[in-house]
């Protein structure tokens, strides 16, 4: 999972910002250890996420119609298996 993500962010760096909510701690150890690899642009778009500032810091970016409801938002989320 880290591998991908980590290359991920090599090969897509069009991307506009990246929220990161509920990170477990092996994540969070790895993180540290890819940090200072990553350029400084890409470091400006990725976004680690405090529970108890969740909603908030969600809803500065993204408006209240497009967040799901799990998250604070109005988007009601639809089990995969009724799509």
């Amino acid at each position: 999972m880290l591998s991908d993500f980590i290359n991920w962010i090599a090969i897509r760096r069009d991307f506009g910002k990246l929220f990161i909510v509920h990170s477990p701690y092996l994540f969070m150890t790895a993180w540290k250890m890819v940090y200072p690899f990553i350029d400084d642009k890409t470091k400006k778009k990725i976004v680690f996420v405090e529970n108890k500032k969740l909603r908030s810091t969600l809803l500065g970016d993204i408006d209240e119609s497009q967040l799901p409801d799990t998250y604070g938002g109005k988007l009601p989320l639809v089990p995969i298996q009724d799509c």
